[in-house]
């Protein structure tokens, strides 16, 4: 019992260290924190994405995203901001080429989302109730923390272990990142 007692908390001492999660990395966290679930990132299907917004900030080597998510009638918007993206000057056959918010085309590296960390933030509940604190301690929240949670009942937490993660409405968006090659 001792054992693994030490064990859960130097994984939580090591994730409270930890600097901003790869996307890769929180996709597998919510594999580990819901083992059992048969929503989120089994249930990206019912949701559209739609309104990419782009957002280079070239000078500090990142790219904001964001768009508008539907689905069930209502809307969301998910937004992830890429670090350490690589901005090319011109069009190549190994770069993606966009046009950004400001109507100006920008060439870049398709991002790995195994290496390059990210912030991020979707304003629908299950984002919010289950990942914003813990995101924030990861340091991977974009924006400012959300408001201490106090509990009104003795319902078991809804992120038991406490793991940062993604909803389902940042998972399309990066799906379709993917297939403009975005990011790979």
């Amino acid at each position: 019992m001792e054992e693994k007692f030490k064990l859960v908390r130097g994984a939580r001492i090591i994730q409270a260290l930890a600097e901003e999660s790869t996307p890769q990395e929180l996709t597998r966290n919510i594999a580990i924190g819901f083992p059992k679930t048969k929503k989120r990132q089994h249930a990206t299907q019912s949701v559209s994405v739609a309104q990419v917004k782009f957002t280079p900030y070239v000078k500090d080597k990142t790219l904001r995203v964001s768009a508008v998510a539907t689905n069930s009638g209502n809307q969301y918007t998910p937004t992830i901001l890429f670090n350490e993206v690589t901005f090319e000057p011109e069009d190549t056959s190994t770069n993606t080429t966009f046009i950004a918010s400001n109507r100006e085309e920008y060439n870049i590296r398709p991002i790995s989302l195994k290496d390059h960390t990210v912030k991020l933030r979707c304003n629908c509940l299950d984002f919010h109730h289950r990942f914003a604190v813990w995101n924030f301690q990861d340091d991977s929240l974009y924006g400012k923390k959300p408001p201490t949670y106090i509990p009104k009942t003795n319902r078991p937490p809804v992120n038991p272990l406490r793991v940062p993660g993604l909803c389902k409405h940042l998972l399309k968006l990066i799906r379709q990142l993917k297939t403009v090659k975005i990011v790979k």
